[in-house]
């Protein structure tokens, strides 16, 4: 059963949480979320931290004031954060945006945004854009600039 806390929220590996995870008083403002292994998130997400492992699913947005870290999982909308995203192996279905990104063996079916980006062995359907640094290797991007 998810454990939804104002002081943190986690979704229990293979365990679907029907509603979106967001805060709903000021206690709950910037605590850490985690999406376990194999588990789904049926709406958005956002909130202070978000973690999702190998093969868990946020059918919505994320959206993180201090960070994304993503293991394998699949996020169905877009991703952002005003600080670093880090990403392994997953899907966005959405443009990724932070200040600083780094994506390794990933697929990004719309743009990425940020100060400093890199890519590794990526697939990027869309613009990849930097402000200060891009870097990609091995990777395939519609643009980059």
């Amino acid at each position: 059963m998810a454990h939804i806390e104002p002081t943190r929220a986690v979704v229990e590996a293979e365990e679907t949480h029907d509603g979106r995870i967001i805060p709903a008083e000021q206690a709950e403002i910037d605590r850490p979320v985690r999406v376990r292994n194999d588990a789904t998130v049926c709406g958005s997400i956002y909130d202070g931290t978000v973690k999702a492992d190998s093969g868990a699913t946020v059918e919505g947005s994320v959206m993180a004031a201090e960070g994304v870290e993503l293991d394998g999982a699949h996020i169905e909308g877009e991703l952002g954060t005003p600080d670093k995203v880090t990403a392994t192996g997953a899907r966005i279905d959405g443009t990724v945006t932070g200040t600083r990104v780094r994506l390794t063996n990933c697929v990004v079916r719309g743009n990425v945004v940020g100060s400093r980006v890199i890519l590794e062995d990526c697939v990027v359907l869309g613009i990849t854009t930097a402000e200060r640094s891009v870097t990609v290797e091995n990777s395939l991007c519609y643009t980059v600039r």
